[in-house]
């Protein structure tokens, strides 16, 4: 059998080269392109010499080569702008592909990184920040409990990996959007005790900053939706997209309240609750009530729809559910006293008009999948599926000590509970009375048995 022979060694990866790309690093007279290209060559040979040669990395480290790569961010000429963003380049492969700890660790050891994070980059270039957001997001994915302490100074208390970050949550850039949210994820899922207490007391104003990010979301979508529906089809497109990023902050809600953070959570829940679904998207659909940023009663519908379908965060879907279904449901108003008005008028009029209707019909499908949704719930609001509430009655009468009980009941006679669901379904398809005091937005009174 003929042998296989063994790849050719790129040239590059010596020391020799090395050592002369660092002169180049270093040299006054060093172009923008030549820089660029020694970006890229100290990237590749690292890298290689990470899983191969052992020499070439330690010669960067005796060399302190890493100042030298550094040293490109010296120059504020605009013809160094490809040599700064190759940089960043460079610094997220190097991360994100070394294998070895003890690399990783030199990489973020020395303050280097967190230089780099605060250095006044031309953000004015859009290749640059998205650049720039990479980076942090690659550097976000390699936090744990043994290299926060490389970005997080206790003693000064200053994070700049996530406070330079979630200054670009509602970039107009969605990969850059996106990055960010990945970020703040992986910061909040850091298990440590100091920094989850420094988060603690700086977390709520970035939350606020995504509620109301959500809020103008929610209302952009509604315009775009009503001028589309003025047969203005030039925003189809623009519809969709909005429509999407929209749709894309209840997953990243979701993701937020999954993060193993309990009080994180509820905390999150009350504030997007309070100032963006109960004042805004619920709000929407009442007669009366001023808002500045009302949405049109179908947005409303689609949006509380979506959310069912996203969030499976109990304390969010039971209070808002019992809010919207239950019998006894109430809201007080924030300020002012008005006149109680039944959110089960304003449903049963969208029966006049097939798109309400079936934007109502999709709210209660996918209030009632959510698998979070607590039963009892249902069934006080006459919601619970008519298989499940024949065998819950099914149940009650097998564990009845009552000896007289007349076992037709569990079949709709005697008491006539099951029949009596099913035929009030059929007059009124919601089976809900909910009742709201008008003129201003509404926040939960008697639904917050959920959040307690």
């Amino acid at each position: 059998a003929m042998e296989t022979e063994a790849p050719a060694v790129d040239p590059r990866f010596n020391v020799e080269y090395l050592r002369d790309v660092q002169k180049k690093l270093e040299s006054p007279h060093a172009t923008g392109p030549e820089l660029v290209l020694a970006c890229k060559d100290v990237a590749e040979i690292l890298i290689w010499g990470d899983r191969h040669d052992p020499l070439l990395f330690n010669f960067f480290l005796e060399h302190k080569m890493i100042s030298s790569l550094f040293s490109v961010l010296d120059n504020d000429s605009a013809l160094f702008r490809p040599a700064k963003q190759q940089l960043l380049q460079t610094m997220s492969i190097i991360i994100e592909n070394l294998k070895s700890v003890d690399s990783l660790y030199f990489f973020l050891s020395n303050d280097h990184i967190n230089n780099m994070i605060t250095h006044a980059f031309d953000f004015c270039d859009e290749e640059t920040t998205a650049q720039y957001i990479s980076f942090l997001k690659t550097l976000s994915l390699k936090l744990d409990s043994k290299s926060v302490h490389f970005f997080f100074n206790e003693e000064e208390q200053t994070f700049p990996l996530f406070t330079e970050a979630i200054r670009w949550f509602d970039y107009r850039n969605s990969m850059v959007r996106i990055a960010v949210r990945v970020l703040t994820l992986n910061v909040l899922k850091v298990e440590d005790p100091r920094l989850q207490d420094y988060l603690r007391k700086r977390v709520e104003a970035y939350f606020e900053s995504v509620v109301k990010y959500t809020r103008k979301q929610c209302f952009a979508l509604s315009e775009l939706f009503l001028r589309h529906a003025a047969k203005d089809n030039t925003n189809h497109c623009g519809l969709d997209l909005r429509f999407s990023e929209v749709v894309d902050m209840f997953y990243y809600m979701q993701d937020l309240f999954s993060v193993n953070w309990d009080a994180l959570g509820r905390s999150f829940c009350k504030l997007f609750l309070e100032n963006c679904v109960l004042s805004q998207i619920v709000g929407s659909l009442l007669h009366g009530t001023v808002l500045e940023d009302r949405l049109n009663p179908v947005v409303a519908l689609l949006l509380l729809a979506q959310l069912f379908s996203v969030i499976r965060f109990p304390p969010l879907v039971n209070t808002l559910g019992d809010t919207l279904f239950h019998p006894d449901a109430q809201l007080q108003l924030h300020d002012g006293d008005g006149a109680l008005v039944s959110l089960t008028g304003t449903l049963l009029e969208f029966l006049a008009d097939d798109l309400l209707l079936f934007a109502s019909m999709l709210l209660l499908l996918a209030f009632v999948k959510n698998p979070v949704v607590d039963k009892t719930l249902l069934e006080e609001a006459s919601l619970l599926p008519f298989q499940k509430t024949k065998t819950k009655h099914l149940l009650d009468f097998l564990t009845d000590t009552n000896e007289d009980g007349d076992s037709n009941d569990i079949f709709g006679g005697g008491s006539g509970h099951a029949f009596t669901v099913a035929k009030h379904s059929q007059q009124h398809p919601w089976c809900i009375r909910v009742r709201f005091e008008s003129n201003s937005p509404p926040s939960p009174a008697s639904a917050r048995r959920f959040l307690n």
